[in-house]
């Protein structure tokens, strides 16, 4: 049977989520415990001079566990897309780790029974879904709303399409490198049909890159789970070049470059004006288009 996939994590499993997820998770648990204390006789985790340290280092773990997942994680993704049993296998191990390493904890404080085992389990449970529930909620949002974006795109490429039909005379004849670029992922599975002109520039994120273009006059993004050298290749014979190893830029869109401490940069004409670094590497392919600086 073929495994769920959910692509909708794609704003999810970036490396910046990771350090923020794992920062969340460690507040909202402080803030649940403080909340759940008055009402319980088993949460031994307390900010006082007595417990300080065993509730630092009790984090400390934690903290370790929770990196640990995120690095298996991202080695994951570097091959293979995640699916809903991988990531809820990932959970659930931390989620037994956690909860094991307090009941360790908790020798020194009380005797081990089941119902402190079940009230371990409660609040492990709820410390871990309540963060992750939120986090998967706003990467769904994230990726429902660049699929509105895509929609509206192709639906204003189907009107021109219509309108240069409907009249001849006023359509537009192509360009040197002006051509629709049919983007797929690493799995060769087309993701985006875009104008090349559109695209203002396009970063290298991990195993993704995030396509930065132009829509109705706003900047709009569009997250390719695809490696920089795979979208090279879709750009040749296109205006969009590499100009680091982390960008691609459409040198239709570049007002200027500036030159500021042997670094090189060229501003982009877009709806909001954005600075994009060129390496010493592609720096001499740029000063031959005989741009402004």
């Amino acid at each position: 049977m073929q495994q769920f996939i959910m692509p909708d994590l794609k704003y999810f499993l970036r490396r910046k989520h990771y350090v923020s997820s794992t920062i969340f998770l460690i507040l909202f648990s402080v803030l649940f415990l403080e909340l759940y204390n008055p009402f319980s006789n088993t949460v031994w985790l307390s900010l006082t001079r007595g417990r300080f340290l065993m509730t630092l280092l009790f984090y400390v773990v934690c903290v370790v566990i929770v990196a640990a997942s995120w690095v298996v994680i991202a080695r994951r993704t570097r091959t293979k897309d995640i699916t809903l049993r991988f990531m809820g296998g990932v959970i659930a191990v931390q989620y037994f780790l956690i909860t094991i390493t307090y009941l360790l904890f908790s020798i020194q404080y009380m005797h081990l029974t089941v119902m402190l085992f079940l009230k371990v389990l409660f609040c492990v449970a709820m410390v871990l879904s309540i963060p992750y529930t939120l986090y998967f909620r706003h990467a769904s949002f994230k990726a429902k709303a660049e699929e509105n974006n895509l929609l509206r795109k192709r639906i204003e490429d189907l009107e021109k399409q219509v309108e240069a039909l409907q009249n001849p005379a006023t359509a537009s004849v192509d360009t040197p490198g002006h051509k629709l670029l049919n983007l797929s992922d690493s799995n060769g599975s087309l993701k985006l049909t875009i104008d090349s002109d559109s695209i203002c520039y396009v970063e290298s994120q991990d195993n993704y890159v995030k396509i930065c273009y132009e829509l109705n006059g706003e900047t709009a993004n569009y997250m390719l789970r695809c490696s920089s050298m795979r979208f090279e290749a879709f750009c040749e014979g296109t205006t969009i070049l590499r100009c680091h190893r982390s960008y691609f830029i459409n040198t239709t869109r570049i007002k200027s470059i500036r030159y500021e401490n042997r670094r090189s940069f060229a501003l982009l004409e877009m709806p909001v004006s954005k600075e994009i670094p060129i390496s010493k590497t592609y720096i001499k392919t740029f000063s031959e288009l005989g741009l402004p600086s």
